[in-house]
């Protein structure tokens, strides 16, 4: 898959580059930051760079020019081909702009699910906002189960592309 790219208003997605994943690094969430030393004991820019190297696509969310967000998908061989890890880490310009982010999201996961039906991952059970907005746009949320680097409680998660039932009447 080819990262996205458009503009919705002040809003942009494109490629990131360096100065982009500085600024994700510099001014992470700190419920993000939490989750990924929770998950995998990294800092800030050690999930930054990690995600960048294991990813097949990356795309940052900026507003007026500043990244928000730094989110793509990964994959592996134990995956069936129809299926990615989807990860996001953002900064705190997402809850002072919670709405567009939601919406802008929301039809970013629609073009990604065109390539991969099905998309999954954990997300922290202390994520309140991350899990409120997956639920929001549709995905399953699994009870929280120890998960990650200090076993702490995790939220698996799928996504999955809703396919119109195409039958005929007889």
């Amino acid at each position: 898959m080819k990262p996205l790219k458009f503009s919705h208003g002040p809003f942009e997605v494109c490629e990131p580059n360096p100065s982009d994943l500085n600024h994700i690094i510099v001014h992470m969430r700190a419920a993000d930051k939490q989750e990924v030393f929770d998950s995998h004991g990294w800092t800030p820019r050690q999930a930054v760079l990690g995600a960048q190297v294991a990813s097949e696509c990356k795309m940052v969310l900026r507003k007026n020019g500043s990244a928000m967000a730094f989110f793509g998908i990964s994959r592996s061989a134990e995956f069936d081909l129809d299926t990615a890890c989807v990860w996001l880490l953002g900064t705190g310009a997402i809850d002072a702009n919670w709405l567009p982010f939601c919406r802008i999201m929301k039809k970013v996961l629609r073009a990604i699910h065109a390539h991969y039906p099905t998309l999954f991952n954990f997300v922290g059970a202390e994520n309140i906002k991350y899990i409120r907005w997956l639920s929001w746009i549709g995905a399953h949320i699994c009870t929280p189960t120890r998960h990650g680097h200090i076993k702490k409680p995790f939220c698996y998660f799928t996504l999955t592309r809703r396919t119109p039932c195409v039958l005929r009447s007889l």
